[in-house]
């Protein structure tokens, strides 16, 4: 929904589960911020058979602007995971190569998320209250 005073714009990225929770996701929450959007967060929505999948978002408050800005977030997401050195491709490409018997594929240790609201993090959906949800999706390996 499109309010006057504002929406939220949100894209889904799908990543491989070899990229570290925690990182991904503070970096996932630069994308609306370099796209020009207010209070962004970033949370995990699907655990899938070879992805996670996030959704990025925030408060756009210039609706005349929705189409550009949601275009915008997709090309910072991307920008934004290229630039930490953060593989971006297609779920479809296999990557064949031997693995030390040692070497563990999934990071040691996800992050684990936390579901109270903090003075100074309130919880996505205190944000959704101010407008309106519209998703866009986007997919990277």
């Amino acid at each position: 929904m499109v309010r006057s005073s504002g929406t939220i714009v949100s894209a889904n990225i799908s990543l491989g589960y070899d990229a570290s929770e925690s990182k991904v996701e503070l970096l996932l929450i630069e994308a609306p911020k370099r796209s020009g959007l207010e209070e962004p967060y970033a949370h995990v929505i699907e655990l899938s058979d070879y992805t996670v999948v996030y959704r990025i978002s925030g408060l756009l408050k210039d609706v005349k602007r929705l189409v550009t800005s949601r275009s915008r977030l997709h090309i910072e997401s991307m920008n934004t995971l290229r630039d930490a050195g953060i593989e971006v491709m297609p779920p479809s490409v296999m990557i064949q190569g031997p693995i030390p018997s040692e070497e563990r594929i999934m990071p040691k240790r996800f992050a684990s998320s936390e579901f109270t609201a903090k003075e100074d993090k309130p919880l996505p959906e205190a944000r959704i209250d101010k407008a309106g949800v519209l998703t866009a999706g986007l997919f990277f390996r």
